[in-house]
């Protein structure tokens, strides 16, 4: 049998030859590895290859490589270990092996001889893989991957498993063999390449239940073992080699997958004889998988491993095969980028649940997994516990069930009448939903969970859809996926649902009051005893100081509110023209009750006011997203029943302050516990957001009323700013983005009044709020999480805000930093440990400069410090987190900055970025210092002409050596703001740079600015250039830099300045070309042959071809 190493060099065909001597024109690496190979006995073993090795020869080859194999470095191995490795693999084939002289028997079978013959060699392989030297390893791995597995036929499974699962899996998961791992963002390497290879050979001989057994023991090891980023990627794609080489799908045939074809007699298995537990068991083991790549940031990476464990589970696991609820934990471990609308796996993972590729089962297949999910709400519903209590753990796992059946739902569903199961269900239990709430409490409580899950859901789905898409560079590369229902029939099934909670709005607003008469008991609740789990518990999220009977009312209060106000919301987006009163009257209602409620007098009766307040927050937030003005209109009349509206005041001045005073008394109370304060204060911050940002969701970026009237005065602004400011110290980490965003809108709506005409005098943020403002965003900002994006991008947005900006006095009062210059030379002083931060603040400050170029005169040292700074190479998390985090995506954008998205794109991960940002700004200054137009704009070109100068002029002054590169390119940037006052300056800082012994590395930039000056002031070149090429005892680098100058300043200047320059500056370069420094002397001959060609030859050879009637060169 013919075997060989895909690997093997012509070193190792010359020593396969066995000859005595050194063979003729080997390098001297292989004369030492032929000596050292002949000295421990190796070539005597090679000489008998061609008369064929018996089994003591076998055996002492063996031995050799056991005993010495320490002793090997990596010359030996190149000679040796490859050799006889094959030589073992080649001669245990022959009756008269190692494997019969040790076993005795000559009568065993092929496949008993080679399971002995692999369990042997497996030692040998097991402790190369484990050998000290790295580069051994390599080559021992590489030995073993490159042998022609193929040839051996199915003799290959004789490999021993366990081998397999332990050494050779270890050995993947070694750092040393993905060297290539990760380049150019490919996330496989040759290694991981060959291993598949081998495992797909290797599984394509294994019968069913052999199969089974193997892929879940390979599966398991994500579970008990930890792997390296390399390691992990290698098993995943071992998983699905190994899968694709076991089972074929379609009629009996086989399918061709990127590996190739296999034997059709060994795969000739039916998708029934696979067993149902161990399918579980694989699904399960594959769900380690996917939850072991997320503790890796990159999205590219888990992408990739995401993609090879869905390929293994649709190979190996039919959808039809394992019950719903594994099928739902599977589908919820998946990344919700991948699978939803522009997920590159959303449709691999439909065709695995709906077995697309299976034509002759597709049908059925799709009818049973449907019938299953629209059988899911019926036995959801029904409760099966003799209790009738339940409290927030209970109704968070409900939540959960309800996500992971809505997600996978609308996976499967193509067309409308596919849901009519569903909407008969919401029908009928929606329409008698307060008879049920008389047999079981949970029912209602499940069934409106049920609503608001599949309303969240279909939200997400039209976020995915119609939003803007964060594309990272691998989705732009492999975008495959289309959108498998039309617009029309994603029209056609909003209508149908909307029509169906139509049907039982009212009586869900009926239940709701019912429900809600527990927030207005008031007096008649008191104090019980609590439960031993909330008494006895330390530590973990704050729980609810109820007795368990009060805790499942305001659960069942809580969840009918919001389940109301979420359908009055989505009923309101999807059907115009028709009265929800009675919904928006019962929030309206209850929101009242809430803000008016009376001082409680007892814990109990302060746990059920927070419950109020928790059922108020996401139901004022739904209310608000879809105001419209005609809305508006029903707000403002349900606002007057609160209390009697003055003459002239604001409208919303009543709600906000009587809110901000009834939830601070509440606060007040001594009986709450600190981390149910925590809570309460949560809640604070959301509503009051959400009551602030109703005039944008009302009129857009107009906040002020059609009749010209504001939302709020001066005065309630102020308090409410006032508080949020005082309030930011001391904030929890889940109340410093509802914070922030408030303050960000109340300052638009203070800008809003200043911007405004109507306003005579606007008595608005003065300097000193907004030094609370910054000292106390400092001092969360030094407490918090520097990895959150939302948060810093928050805090940037709302402290640096646009209408704050451009404001000189925010920037400098009386020759001391104002506010703002304040808070930014913090932020980035501490940003200088915090990659996230310093990327985050260039992106908004520089986009704000650019806006308000007066101000940058203000900035100059911190543009500099963000031109020099560098840190951490790559930032994977930070991409991660924009993809998967709807807060954070959200504060990026709300950040201002400067349009160009494809530098975002290339360097938002870098180090890079914060110059790029830099070099954007003045990139887009230079344009403007171009322009001319009104006096506005002259204005800012002076401003951006005079600040480019600054710059220039502090970045010259930079001699920090392993920064010099950073600074000399931002600087090459810059020499377009290089003007007739500041010239002879610049030219000086640039002649003594050229004079140091910089790098080439940092010569090229010194170069290319100082060509851009002469090429700018040709007037320059004879007064400065022709002088310095005059100084033949100028040290001979800087005279090579000058003659390169020199060089490209006659090749590229204007025409009708060229031939004065050749003129100016060939005398004194011409007894350069005698020069014996090398560097000298090669630009003078590359680049004169240059310029004479340029401008005597063509002109020479342009007269001869007109001459001729030819064409002109």
């Amino acid at each position: 049998m013919d075997s060989g190493n895909q690997h093997h060099s012509d070193i190792s065909e010359k020593k396969a030859q066995g000859k005595h001597s050194v063979p003729h024109g080997v390098t001297k690496r292989e004369l030492w590895a032929y000596k050292e190979a002949k000295s421990l006995g190796v070539g005597k073993i090679c000489n008998a290859v061609d008369s064929g090795m018996n089994s003591q020869q076998q055996w002492e080859a063996f031995v050799l490589l056991f005993e010495m194999l320490e002793e090997y470095g990596t010359h030996l191995v190149e000679a040796a270990w490859n050799h006889q490795i094959t030589s073992l693999l080649q001669f245990s084939v022959s009756h008269d092996n190692f494997v019969s002289a040790i076993s005795g028997s000559m009568h065993q079978t092929q496949s008993e001889t080679w399971a002995e013959v692999f369990s042997w060699l497996s030692i040998l392989w097991k402790r190369g893989f484990c050998h000290d030297n790295p580069q051994v390893r390599c080559m021992i791995m590489q030995s073993f991957l490159g042998i022609e597995w193929r040839n051996y036929g199915s003799c290959v499974k004789s490999v021993p498993e366990s081998f397999i699962h332990g050494s050779l899996m270890e050995a993947l998961n070694d750092p040393v063999h993905h060297s290539d791992f990760g380049v150019k963002g490919i996330y496989s390497s040759k290694t991981i390449e060959c291993a598949t290879h081998f495992l797909h050979h290797y599984s394509s001989y294994l019968n069913a239940r052999e199969t089974v057994i193997f892929l879940n023991s390979l599966a398991s090891l994500a579970k008990r073992k930890s792997f390296s980023r390399a390691g992990l990627m290698g098993l995943a794609e071992c998983i699905a080699a190994s899968a694709f080489g076991a089972y074929k799908y379609s009629n009996n045939k086989v399918k061709s997958y990127e590996f190739g074809t296999v034997d059709e007699v060994q795969l000739e298995y039916s998708l029934e004889n696979f067993l149902h537990d161990n399918g579980t068991e694989l699904l399960d083991f594959l769900r380690y998988v996917l939850e072991s790549s997320k503790q890796h940031f990159n999205p590219n990476y888990r992408f990739r491993v995401c993609e090879k464990v869905v390929e293994a589970a649709a190979s190996m696991v039919p959808a039809s095969d394992v019950s719903l609820e594994i099928l739902l934990h599977f589908i919820s471990t998946l990344p919700r980028e991948v699978t939803d609308y522009g997920g590159l796996l959303r449709v691999r993972v439909q065709d695995w649940l709906l077995q697309n590729h299976q034509v002759t089962r597709s049908g059925g297949i799709q009818i049973q997994l449907l019938e299953s999910l629209n059988e899911f709400p019926e036995r959801f519903i029904i409760h099966h516990c003799l209790f009738q209590n339940f409290d927030d753990e209970d109704l968070d796992v409900w939540e959960f069930e309800v996500r992971r059946w809505a997600r996978v739902l609308f996976l499967v569903i193509k067309e409308e009448h596919q849901l009519a199961p569903l909407m008969m269900f919401i029908q009928q239990h929606g329409t008698n939903i307060r008879k049920q709430n008389n047999h079981s409490e949970w029912v209602p409580v499940k069934f409106l969970s049920l609503i608001v899950g599949l309303i969240q859901e279909i939200q997400v789905m039209q976020r995915r859809k119609h939003g803007p898409k964060v594309q990272t560079k691998f989705e732009i590369q492999q975008l495959e996926t289309e959108e498998q229902s039309s617009e029309a029939e994603a029209s056609n099934i909003y209508n149908m649902f909307t029509d169906s909670l139509l049907l039982i709005l009212e009586e869900l607003v009926s239940f709701c009051n019912l429900s809600c008469s527990i927030f207005s008991s008031g007096s008649d609740i008191e104090d019980k005893v609590l439960p031993s789990s909330v008494r006895g518990k330390l530590g973990g999220p704050s729980q609810r100081r109820l007795s368990i009977s009060l805790t499942t009312a305001v659960l069942q209060a809580t969840i009918s509110v919001k389940a109301v106000a979420y359908i009055y919301a989505w009923c309101a987006q999807h059907r115009t023209g028709i009265l929800l009163n009675s919904a928006f009257t019962a929030v309206w209602k209850f929101f009242c009750n809430t803000i008016t409620s009376p001082t409680c007098n007892s814990e109990s009766e302060a746990e059920v006011r927070i419950a109020a307040y928790e059922a108020l927050a996401p139901a004022l937030k739904a209310l608000v997203s879809v105001l419209a003005p005609q809305i508006l209109v029903l707000f403002m009349e349900n606002s007057k029943s609160l209390q009697p509206a003055i003459e002239g005041e604001p409208w919303l001045d009543t709600l906000v302050l009587s809110f901000l005073q009834n939830i601070n008394n509440l606060l007040a109370v001594g009986f709450m516990v600190r981390t149910r304060r925590a809570v309460l204060l949560n809640w604070k911050w959301v509503i009051l957001e959400s009551l602030l940002s109703i005039p944008s969701y009302s009129f857009g970026s107009k906040l002020q009323q059609e009749d010209g009237s504001f939302f709020f005065s001066d005065a309630a602004l102020i308090n409410i700013f006032t508080d949020t400011v005082e309030s930011l110290e001391n904030a929890g980490e889940g109340s410093v983005l509802p914070i922030l965003r408030s303050i960000r809108l109340a300052l638009e709506l203070f800008a809003s009044r200043r911007l405004s005409l109507v306003v005579s005098r606007f008595t608005g943020v003065d300097s000193q709020m907004i030094w609370r403002l910054v000292h106390s965003s400092w001092i969360l900002h030094s407490s918090c999480n520097k990895r959150r994006v939302a948060h810093i991008a928050a805090l940037l947005s709302s402290v640096l805000h646009p209408s704050l900006f451009s404001d000189g006095d925010m920037h400098d009062a009386d020759n001391e930093p104002g506010p703002l210059k304040w808070f930014v030379e913090k932020l980035l002083e501490e940003g200088t440990k915090s990659p996230r931060t310093i990327r985050l603040a260039a992106l908004h400050l520089t986009g704000l400069l650019l806006s308000n170029p007066t101000t940058i005169k203000y900035y100059i040292k911190e543009l500099k410090l963000l031109t020099l700074y560098g840190s951490v190479a790559f930032d994977e998390d930070f991409e991660a987190e924009l993809s998967e985090n709807d807060d954070a995506r959200t504060e990026v954008t709300l950040l201002t900055k400067i349009q160009d998205s494809e530098l975002t794109e290339a360097f938002i991960n870098t180090e890079l970025y914060a110059r790029v940002c830099v070099a954007n700004l003045f990139y887009k200054l230079a344009d403007l210092t171009n322009r001319s137009g009104s006096s506005t704009g002259d204005k800012a070109s002076q401003s951006a002409l005079e600040s480019g100068k600054l710059f220039l002029l502090e970045l010259l002054d930079t001699v920090i050596h392993r920064r010099k590169i950073r600074a000399w390119q931002m600087i090459c940037v810059l020499s377009q703001f290089v003007d007739d006052d500041i010239v002879e300056e610049v030219a000086q800082c640039l002649q003594i740079a050229l004079y140091r012994n910089n790098l080439p590395s940092v010569r090229q930039y010194l170069e290319t600015f100082a060509i851009n000056i002469y090429m700018k002031f040709p007037s320059l070149v004879a007064e400065q250039l022709v002088p310095l090429l005059r100084d033949y005892d100028m040290r001979p680098q800087a005279l090579s830099s000058y003659v390169f100058i020199a060089a490209n300043v006659i090749l590229h200047a204007s025409k009708d300045i060229q031939l004065r320059h050749l003129d100016e500056l060939l005398p004194p370069i011409l007894p350069l070309l005698t020069s014996h420094h090398h560097s000298l002397l090669r630009f003078c001959y590359t680049k004169y042959f240059a310029i004479f060609f340029h401008h005597w030859i063509l002109k020479v050879l342009n007269s001869y071809l007109w001459k001729k009637g030819a064409l002109r060169i």
